[in-house]
Order: C-alpha cells, then sequence, then structure tokens
C-alpha cells in the first residue's frame, strides 16, 4: 500500500474534505490537516527503518548510531581514524564504501563495540554467504574418490566440517 493511498483514505474520511477536490496522485494538497501532514512526513521518513524492522534485520552497519552517541562529528572522526577528510566516514556511514579491516578495527576501539556488532548487516550477509560456500564445499569433498595420496587430506577436511555442524556454530 502506498503513501498516497493511505492519503486517499484518509482524505475521503475527514468531514472536512467531503467536498473538495484533492490530486492524490502524486502531488500534496495545501489544504491538508497539520495532522495528515504529519502523519505522511514521518511515512516517509521511517520507511527504510519500517522495513528493516518488519523483517528483523540489521542495517548495514551501525557507524552513524555510534558516533552521534559519542558526539562526535564526521571530521573529528576523520581526524582520530587519520583521515585528512570527513568524506571516508560519511561513505562508510552511507555504506557507499566498505572500510579496510584497519579502519574497521578502528572504529571498534573507539566505540568499544565488536566490529560485527558496528557492521551487523554486512556481517549477517558475508556469514550466511559463507556458510552456503562451506556446505558446497562439503558436498563436494563428499563426491571426491577416498582415495588416492590427498585421501587424508580429504577426509580431514570433511572430519572438521562435520564438526563444525555438530558443534551448532552454523
Amino acid at each position: 500500500m502506498s503513501i498516497f493511498s493511505d492519503l486517499s483514505i484518509v482524505l475521503w474520511k475527514s468531514e472536512r474534505f467531503r467536498h473538495r477536490k484533492c490530486d492524490t496522485a502524486g502531488t500534496f494538497c495545501f489544504f491538508l490537516p497539520r495532522l495528515v501532514v504529519a502523519t505522511l512526513k514521518k511515512k516517509v521518513a521511517m520507511t527504510t527503518n519500517r522495513i528493516h524492522e518488519q523483517l528483523n534485520e540489521p542495517l548495514a552497519n551501525y557507524l552513524r548510531t555510534h558516533r552521534l552517541k559519542t558526539g562526535f562529528t564526521q571530521h573529528e572522526l576523520a581526524t582520530v581514524l587519520g583521515y585528512m577528510s570527513h568524506m571516508a566516514v560519511s561513505r562508510h556511514e552511507r555504506q557507499e564504501s566498505i572500510p579496510a579491516l584497519v579502519v574497521a578495527l578502528s572504529y571498534e576501539t573507539v566505540y568499544g563495540v565488536p566490529v560485527s556488532e558496528i557492521f551487523a548487516g554486512l556481517a549477517r550477509t558475508v556469514e550466511s554467504k559463507v556458510e552456503a560456500q562451506l556446505a558446497e564445499y562439503q558436498t563436494y569433498l563428499g563426491t571426491r574418490s577416498a582415495a588416492g595420496p590427498r585421501a587424508a587430506s580429504v577426509a580431514r577436511k570433511l572430519e572438521w566440517l562435520s564438526e563444525r555442524r555438530r558443534s551448532g556454530y552454523t
């Protein structure tokens, strides 16, 4: 359901607008009551967060959240991290680039929060992809012949993968 269909429902239910015409196809009316305008602004602003909340998915990173908790500006944080400009911090916060490992560990040190929590969405994505690749590799190893010079190596890898699954890591 779009924002504009919600708007038309509100408009038709309202006594104030029963005899007025309003274009709800894409433009806002100037005579909307303040309550409706506030509701629409909240819906537009919270669309992304609601999607993540409904799917129980974390954001790709929580850099901005942690920076705002500390009270640092992007420029101040960039200086602490050794950057000459705030642009790298800005790109990291907007998920336009992924920081190098050294910078990610620096974020961990500054905020006192593990990298996997700062980059929760990215960590979840990486984890699911690696788990899928490990499962595919285990299947591949299972189809290989148990004879030959590398049989012991294949058996050791299969044992490690099986133990990993039994321990509940996946």
